[in-house]
């Protein structure tokens, strides 16, 4: 059989839950989706969004948004680790 080669950064599997996976274990799961008329994000854009980091193992909350506040930063230029300039932009 043949097998697919997986580049480091390529998600390997989306689910209908809109879950992306990638080699390393890193996931991102888009759990609302924005507003049909909304624009794509885009490296060099501010993004605005609501969060909810949790610990793979045990579910455990380590960060989060609280409220009504929201996050906010310019996607793909390195103000955020890496994995939320990779993970967000498209959504």
């Amino acid at each position: 059989s043949a097998s697919k080669v997986v580049k480091k950064d390529e998600p390997v599997s989306e689910t209908k839950t809109k879950a992306k996976k990638y080699p390393n274990g890193f996931e991102i799961h888009q759990l609302k989706q924005g507003k049909a008329s909304g624009k794509v994000a885009k490296a060099g854009k501010r993004v605005t969004m609501k969060y909810v980091g949790k610990l793979q193992k045990n579910g455990k909350v380590f960060d989060q948004t609280k409220g009504n506040a929201t996050f906010k930063f310019r996607l793909g230029v390195g103000e955020v680790i890496k994995g939320w300039d990779r993970g967000v932009e498209g959504m």
